[in-house]
């Protein structure tokens, strides 16, 4: 990397205009506090930071953050409202809102219209379409008007001609958003390739692994503030932190970002340092109940109807027996359910699955098929049964569901199922960010225990209270 400056961002700030209209549609894609109510929003504020030539700068934020308006002004597709943008180099610009083509032109056309835009001379586009449109993989449609793209066919050919242009800067918006996994990786090999031979990159990105393989600086953006800057590590960092704080305590930390003094980085423009980090494993203090919000729960619970079987409750419970919903990193708790079985069961078993809030399944477990209090259960029988399993996940909000099976009549059944029986959040981890959903710890055997039933004097059986 070298010490002479490629983007030079000092002071920039971006407000657009509003009618009444526009300002109600703003309200809701834009972050809280960007609209001051009065025709004007702010989606950048005072932004400044430097990007050194070779440098790879990865831009990170929340939906409305300011991100994409901040590469548009970068690549001069828009002027700032105030401050400036100094950029020393041929650039680059991949934007989606903004791809720098005219829909009547066939793809052919735009190639060359594009390559001259970016100081490619006629030759040297003859030399290189082909290679654009095989990376496009566009052959088909290459000689038809553009407007007959689909938007990943308009992305795809935006891509290729960025890559294959060689630009001293490269600009994305969102790389992996784009095409489908083929065409992503060959994406994101031609842009490991390109760094290799000294370009300057600037991405955005919501993933904060790609931030840590590729990037040499990160910037974290919200509300159109440049909240922290520095080493990608303490970016990803801090962006876990402000964004799975609790609602009420989002402010403060946001505080908390900005208030802190520079750390050593002060040439590269608004760097501050990181807050100083919580010890690991611990979850930020919340008062009394520190480890359960009662606002964490989910809206989808599902719960198919009972054949034989009832299940009473599920919670998460710490090592004390407590009910939590707030996890702390690598830590140890369990997942807990009650069943009431109401007819007689052989060969019972138990299961759970955690979940991400999109569906994916990221891993479960089976009660164990030789557990003797499974092997035959009695009408009336009440059960507790637990899954340990230990935190070793990405922070966010996880989904549970469980379900209980069982031969009856020689048959198995399922004696009851539920969707999203719980919810649970894991903080961040400070001292080791996770950038994957887990670190494939396995999920430990569960454990199921017989618990007495009372007996009446109609001689009646009832799960005991």
């Amino acid at each position: 990397m070298s010490s002479e400056v490629a983007i030079w961002v000092d002071g920039v700030s971006k407000r657009y205009q509003q009618s009444a209209k526009s300002r109600r549609g703003a309200k809701r894609v834009f972050a809280a506090g960007n609209d001051r109510g009065d025709g004007e929003l702010w989606t950048l504020k005072d932004v400044s930071f430097r990007v050194y030539k070779g440098e790879t700068l990865g831009i990170i934020g929340r939906n409305g953050a300011g991100k994409t308006t901040l590469l548009r002004v970068i690549s001069g597709i828009t002027q700032p409202t105030s401050g400036s943008v100094k950029v020393s180099g041929s650039i680059a610009p991949v934007l989606a809102l903004q791809s720098g083509f005219n829909p009547q032109f066939s793809g052919r056309e735009n190639i060359y219209f594009k390559c001259a835009v970016m100081g490619l001379s006629r030759k040297e586009t003859d030399e290189r379409i082909e290679q654009i449109v095989d990376f496009a993989n566009i052959h088909e449609f290459i000689d038809r008007p553009l407007r007959t793209y689909s938007n990943g066919m308009r992305a795809r050919l935006a891509f290729a001609v960025a890559f294959h242009a060689e630009p001293e800067i490269l600009v994305i918006d969102e790389v992996l958003a784009v095409g489908d996994e083929p065409f992503r990786r060959k994406c994101m090999a031609r842009i490991v390739s390109l760094k290799e031979k000294g370009a300057t990159i600037l991405f955005v990105s919501h993933g904060p692994a790609l931030v840590l393989q590729l990037c040499d600086r990160a910037v974290l953006l919200d509300n159109g503030e440049l909240l922290i800057a520095g080493d990608p590590k303490l970016v990803i960092s801090s962006y876990q932190r402000f964004i799975y704080a609790p609602h009420e305590e989002r402010s403060k930390v946001r505080a908390d970002l900005r208030a802190l003094a520079t750390n050593g980085e002060t040439d590269h423009g608004a760097v501050p340092a990181a807050a100083p980090p919580p010890p690991a494993g611990k979850a930020p203090s919340r008062g009394p109940n520190a480890d359960f919000d009662p606002t964490v729960v989910p809206e989808s619970t599902a719960r198919s109807v009972a054949q034989g079987a009832h299940i009473n409750d599920t919670a998460i419970l710490d090592q004390k027996d407590r009910r939590v919903n707030l996890l702390a990193p690598r830590r140890e708790y369990k997942l807990g359910l009650r069943l009431v079985f109401q007819q007689p069961a052989a060969r019972a078993r138990v299961s759970m699955m955690i979940k991400t809030t999109e569906g994916l399944e990221i891993g479960g477990a089976w009660s164990q098929p030789d557990c003797d209090s499974l092997a035959f259960v009695e009408q009336g029988s009440r059960l507790l049964v637990t899954f340990p399993f230990s935190t070793h996940l990405a922070p966010g909000v996880y989904f549970v569901d469980v379900a209980v099976f069982a031969l009856i009549e020689g048959k198995e059944t399922l004696l009851q199922r539920i969707v999203d029986a719980t919810a649970f959040q894991v903080h961040p981890d400070e001292e080791r960010p996770i950038t994957g959903l887990t670190d494939l710890s396995a999920i430990p055997v569960c454990d199921v225990q017989l618990q007495p039933v009372q007996k009446h004097a109609a001689g009646t059986r009832e799960p005991a209270k």
